[in-house]
């Protein structure tokens, strides 16, 4: 089992014991792990159960706008803003949602260089960054392209 089979097996036990039956549930963040681990046991043998749906971006690579930036022309199938369309539908069809990026964000397109070259990594929170902060991510991955204008 890798980390990221652990990691997606205790969010949804989380998300399970928080919402399955929260008139049951005394679930905290304070409590010891052995606490929460207790209480998770309890919920599952009393047959709880949650769905939880997780989206997933990969390879955004600064694409932003529903914009070709090599043909400069515009398109109708690409782009961050058109993904948070559907983002805002998938979340509003669940009552339990992870949001998170696989990673390849910072690079990859001629506005990603631009980007670059116009902020001060030390002061300024990447644009890609405040973006995903406005559309409620809850984690991300890093990826090689990350590393691609150094540390």
């Amino acid at each position: 089992m890798t980390m990221r089979h652990v990691f997606a097996i205790s969010t949804f036990a989380l998300v399970a014991a928080c919402s399955a039956r929260p008139e049951k549930s005394t679930l905290r963040c304070e409590q010891s792990p052995d606490q929460r681990a207790d209480e998770l046991s309890q919920l599952a043998h009393d047959g709880a159960t949650a769905s939880l749906r997780i989206l997933e971006t990969t390879d955004l690579h600064v694409n932003m706008e529903a914009f070709d930036y090599y043909k400069n022309a515009p398109v109708l199938d690409a782009g961050l803003v058109r993904t948070a369309v559907l983002l805002r539908t998938a979340r509003s069809q669940a009552v339990n949602a992870l949001t998170i990026d696989n990673g390849d964000l910072i690079q990859g397109s001629p506005l990603g260089d631009w980007f670059q070259q116009k902020r001060d990594p030390r002061k300024d929170l990447h644009t890609v960054y405040k973006a995903m902060n406005l559309l409620g991510y809850d984690a991300a991955n890093i990826g090689n392209h990350e590393f691609n204008y150094g540390l």
